[in-house]
């Protein structure tokens, strides 16, 4: 009877430490720290893909400005609004704007020079059948830089958006520069990049 009591504490004993050999092995493995670096990339998920790196030579051969105005619709019931522009190659232009005005101006020539404004004009002889009227705008500007090795990058944004209004009796009061921008571009000193100097 005792021999057998030895026997069975014994094998609990062998078989509480192979137990605890097996959790220490579990916990070990769980513990052990994962290589990021070893992880494979998934090629259907380009958000794990490297970026490509830039090319350090590549110069700037172009930049585009691209505008978009749009006038409050009643503003052109009373106004007629003009834009007028001196391009980067220095020719000076008059369009009208009857609603969105869009246009994209080319730069190859470095410094050059740049100028936009809309100008309104009180139109004659309008009844006036609205106690006010907006006078407001939206614009949005943005630009884009090509490079010597065919990439090209963004550049500056912007976005306005205005609803001033104005009383009949004062509508001819209203300034009549509505937008207006000048500036000049040039290159950096690496020429890799764009300087802009508004006027």
């Amino acid at each position: 009877m005792k021999t057998t009591k030895t026997f069975l504490l014994g094998f609990a004993i062998v078989l509480f430490g192979c137990g605890a050999a097996s959790c220490s092995d579990d916990d070990k493995k769980d513990n052990e720290p994962q290589n990021p670096t070893e992880s494979p990339i998934d090629p259907q998920n380009p958000t794990e893909s490297p970026t490509e790196p830039q090319n350090p030579t590549a110069t700037v051969t172009k930049v585009e400005y691209t505008f978009s105005f749009e006038p409050q619709a009643d503003q052109l019931e009373v106004f007629d609004l003009t834009a007028e522009y001196t391009d980067f190659s220095g020719n000076t232009q008059t369009e009208p704007v009857t609603g969105i005005w869009k246009k994209t101006f080319a730069c190859e020539k470095f410094p050059s020079d740049f100028s936009l404004q809309i100008v309104r004009t009180l139109k004659t002889g309008v009844e006036y059948t609205k106690d006010s009227y907006g006078i407001g705008y939206t614009s949005d500007y943005t630009s884009e830089i090509f490079l010597s090795d065919g990439k090209s990058k963004q550049g500056q944004m912007s976005h306005f958006s205005s609803n001033l209004s104005s009383p009949k009796n004062k509508i001819d009061q209203v300034r009549p520069i509505l937008y207006h921008t000048a500036f000049t571009v040039d290159l950096n000193e690496e020429k890799d990049n764009i300087v802009r100097t508004d006027k």
